[in-house]
C-alpha cells in the first residue's frame, strides 16, 4: 500500500514523517504529493504517525587511522538554539563472519564474475548439484515426502512430535537392518553341478 501526503500544513522544511504499524516502520522526509510505500495494513490495525524535526546537520571527513571523532552539529535556526550540539563518534570496522570474509577475499582475488567466485552462476550450480546428490544418496527427499503425506493424512495434534517419532522409527529400522547384515550367517560357496556326473541316487 501507499500513503501520499496531500497537505503538509505548516510543518517546517526538512521535517521527517514516520509511519508505525505493528512492527513495520517507514521514515521519509515529508514532501507534498510524495507517495510512501508501506506493507499491507489490515483495517483493524492502527497506524501511528510521528513528525520529527531535524535538529541540525554537519559533515566530517574520515581520517585513516583515526577512530574517534568530536563533532559540533550546528542547530536548525528555527529551534532557537544558540549553541551547537557536541557529539562524539567511535568508528570501527563492523565484525564480519568467516563466510563474509571468504566471499570478500574471493571477490578481491577473482572478481565477482569469475567461476571460482562463491556467488558465480557456475559455482551456485555446482553447489546445487552437490546438495541434490547428497539428498539422493541418503534417500532424504523420498522419505520426507512420504512423511509429509502421512502427516497430512493423519493430521496429528502435534505435527512436530509426529515427525520426530516417525524419524526415530526410521533410524531404529535402519540400525536393525545393519545389525542383521553384521550378525547374519555367512552364505556358503555355491557349487557348480556337473551334469555329466551321475547322481548319488543313480549310482549302483
Amino acid at each position: 500500500m501507499e500513503v501520499t501526503v496531500v497537505d503538509t500544513g505548516d510543518v517546517p522544511a526538512g521535517t521527517i514523517i514516520s509511519f508505525h504499524t505493528g512492527t513495520i516502520r517507514r521514515h521519509a522526509q515529508i514532501d507534498k504529493d510524495k507517495a510512501i510505500k508501506l506493507s499491507y495494513v489490515g483495517s483493524s490495525e492502527p497506524v501511528r504517525v510521528d513528525l520529527m524535526t531535524q535538529i541540525g546537520s554537519e559533515g566530517f571527513d574520515m581520517v585513516p587511522g583515526q577512530d574517534v571523532y568530536d563533532i559540533i552539529i550546528k542547530p536548525n535556526p528555527i529551534l532557537g538554539m544558540n549553541e551547537g550540539v557536541k557529539m562524539k563518534f567511535h568508528v570501527r570496522e563492523a565484525p564480519t563472519s568467516v563466510v563474509e570474509k571468504q566471499r570478500d577475499a574471493a571477490e578481491a582475488a577473482f572478481g565477482e564474475d569469475h567461476p571460482l567466485h562463491p556467488g558465480s552462476p557456475s559455482n551456485k550450480l555446482q553447489t546445487a548439484l552437490m546438495m541434490r546428490s547428497y539428498l539422493d544418496q541418503h534417500d532424504v527427499l523420498r522419505q520426507m515426502q512420504e512423511l509429509l503425506q502421512e502427516m497430512v493424512s493423519v493430521r496429528p495434534e502435534d505435527p512436530i512430535d509426529f515427525m520426530i517419532q516417525k524419524l526415530s522409527e526410521v533410524v531404529r529400522d535402519s540400525h536393525s537392518v545393519d545389525r542383521d547384515l553384521i550378525d547374519g550367517d555367512v552364505a556358503g560357496a555355491v557349487l557348480q553341478v556337473d551334469e555329466n556326473k551321475p547322481s548319488a541316487e543313480g549310482a549302483v
